[in-house]
């Protein structure tokens, strides 16, 4: 539907600043966290991305529950054994896909790679507590970007393309600490796996998408 707003116009604005604040906040510790030495820890920037993206999705939880509407709204109801297996299968297409598209685009546009060595885990403590922080931006940024913001901009707009392109250019533009062609690459993500939430009608299979992106990133460093 396109036509059904899930939360308050105010909430949605709010919802954008938070966005945008994320950027500049994300560039402004990028720079911190690049100034760390080679073994310094990164526990404590770990545990408050973890925080600070559980506190986001609250905020969307408040602005859902004023409309009448909760977080199943996005990620489904009744979950059933055979829709684990079926997430699990479009998660893959999805990871896929995604990286698929990421690649073309990186090639297409050059320039340097993506400004995340920084933020990335050293030893395996490090390692454990990051497929911690890739889960929860898994679900968590799904919940806001793919979930609500895709709702909320589609409704708004009367588009289903535009709610699409609307929130993959707002998940683009919250990674802006990577750069200007690594963000536009970030887009694509957000795109393509727009799309897959469009066409599963949750975030399930993205959320499981964009952890395993994640992850890999992190733990292989490719």
């Amino acid at each position: 539907m396109t036509d059904t707003l899930i939360a308050s116009r105010k909430h949605t604005t709010i919802v954008l600043l938070i966005v945008a604040a994320v950027t500049l906040v994300g560039m402004q510790q990028a720079s911190s966290l690049e100034a760390l030495s080679p073994g310094a820890s990164r526990v404590i920037p770990y545990l408050s991305l973890i925080g600070l993206q559980l506190l986001w999705v609250r905020f969307i939880h408040v602005g859902l529950k004023a409309h009448g509407y909760s977080l199943a709204e996005l990620t489904g109801r009744g979950i059933s054994a055979r829709d684990v297996f079926v997430d699990l299968f479009y998660g893959a297409i999805g990871f896929f896909a995604a990286r698929t598209a990421a690649i073309a685009l990186a090639r297409t546009l050059g320039g340097p790679p993506a400004n995340t060595a920084f933020l990335l885990p050293h030893g395996v403590p490090e390692s454990v507590l990051w497929v911690f922080v890739s889960l929860s931006a898994g679900v968590c940024e799904e919940i806001v970007f793919r979930g609500y913001l895709q709702r909320q901009l589609a409704a708004l707009t009367g588009s289903v393309a535009a709610g699409i392109l609307l929130q993959a250019t707002a998940f683009g533009m919250s990674h802006g600490y990577q750069g200007l062609a690594p963000m536009a690459i970030t887009g694509s993500y957000g795109l393509v796996l727009g799309i897959l939430a469009w066409w599963r009608g949750n975030i399930r299979a993205c959320a499981l998408a964009h952890a395993a992106t994640d992850i890999v990133g992190g733990l292989t460093r490719f």
